[in-house]
C-alpha cells in the first residue's frame, strides 16, 4: 500500500514541477519516438528506444498533457492578471477623479496637516 501511495505522490510531485522541466521530458521523448533509426544508431541510442518504447511512449502522451494544461493555466492566469490589473488603474482612475486628490492634498500645508485632517474625516467616512 505504501509502495502505490508514494508512486502516486511521486507522480503528483512531478505534476507540479516547473513547466521547463515538462518540456523537455517532451522533446527527449519527442526525438526517441520520432527520430530515425539511423540516427538513434548515430547517437548509440537504438537498443535502450527497443527496450523502452512503450515507456517512451506513456511519457510522450503524459508529457504532452502535462505541457498542454500547465500552458493552459500560465495563459489563464496571466488573463486573470492582466484583468486585475485593468480594473485597478480603471479604480484608481475613478478615485482620482472622484475625490480630486491633487487639488485636496495642495491645500495643506505639510503632510502632518494632511494626516490630521484625515485622521479627523475617517471616522465620518
Amino acid at each position: 500500500m505504501s509502495t502505490k501511495t508514494n508512486w502516486y505522490g511521486n507522480l503528483i510531485d512531478f505534476a507540479k514541477q516547473k513547466i521547463s522541466v515538462v518540456f523537455w521530458f517532451f522533446i527527449c521523448s519527442v526525438i526517441l519516438l520520432f527520430s530515425s533509426d539511423k540516427f538513434l544508431k548515430l547517437i548509440y541510442l537504438d537498443v535502450f528506444v527497443n527496450y523502452v518504447g512503450p515507456i517512451i511512449g506513456f511519457i510522450f502522451i503524459a508529457s504532452g498533457a502535462l505541457l498542454l494544461i500547465n500552458l493552459f493555466i500560465l495563459g489563464k492566469n496571466k488573463f486573470i492578471r492582466h484583468k486585475e490589473i485593468e480594473r485597478k488603474k480603471k479604480l484608481l482612475k475613478e478615485l482620482r477623479e472622484l475625490f480630486e486628490i491633487e487639488e485636496l492634498t495642495s491645500r495643506f500645508k505639510s503632510q502632518e496637516d494632511c494626516i490630521s485632517w484625515s485622521k479627523l474625516v475617517a471616522p465620518l467616512l
